[in-house]
C-alpha cells in the first residue's frame, strides 16, 4: 500500500465508468458527505458478495448519517451488474477492469482473476461485521447530535 495513504488522507479522484456504464468520479460521488469506499475482487468472490450483503443491511443507516457508500470491481460490466443486483445493492458500483487503482495504491493481491485466486492472498482491510457495527453506532450518534 502507498505509503501516502492513511487515516485523514485524501484518496486521489480516481475516475471510472459506473453500473450505468457512465464516467465517474469519487469526488462527484462523494459530494460534501464522508464516503465508505469498498474495494471488491469480483462477482466470483463468495467474501465480497456477503460482505456486499452486510453493507446492503447497514447502508440504511449510511443514509441516516448522509454517507455515501462506493463498491469498485475488477469486474466487467455485466458481471458488475450481476453482482450489484443480486446483493441487492442501491448506490453505486465502478469497474476497474484495467486494475488501475489496484497498481496506483500498490495493493498487492486484491483483485485476482478467479484463475488467480487464492484465499492466502484474501485483502486484509476488509470490513468486519464488528467495523460496520462500530461505524453504524458512530452514524447514529452523529445523526442524533445533528437534531
Amino acid at each position: 500500500m502507498r505509503t501516502d495513504i492513511i487515516e485523514g488522507a485524501t484518496l486521489p479522484d480516481y475516475e471510472l465508468p459506473d453500473h450505468t456504464n457512465t464516467r465517474r468520479t469519487l469526488s462527484l460521488l462523494q459530494g460534501n458527505d464522508p464516503m465508505i469506499l469498498m474495494l471488491g475482487r469480483g462477482f466470483y468472490c463468495p467474501k465480497d458478495r456477503q460482505q456486499l450483503h452486510e453493507l446492503v443491511r447497514f447502508s440504511k443507516q449510511c443514509a441516516v448519517g448522509f454517507t455515501r457508500l462506493v463498491t469498485i470491481t475488477t469486474d466487467t460490466f455485466v458481471q458488475l451488474n450481476d453482482l450489484r443486483l443480486g446483493v441487492g445493492a442501491d448506490w453505486p458500483f465502478l469497474y476497474d477492469e484495467q486494475r488501475v487503482i489496484q497498481q496506483d495504491l500498490d495493493i498487492p493481491g486484491v483483485y485476482r482473476s478467479a484463475q488467480q485466486s487464492d484465499d492466502t492472498a484474501h485483502i486484509r482491510a476488509r470490513a468486519r461485521a464488528e467495523d460496520l457495527q462500530d461505524l453504524q453506532r458512530l452514524l447514529v450518534l452523529g445523526a442524533a447530535d445533528d437534531e
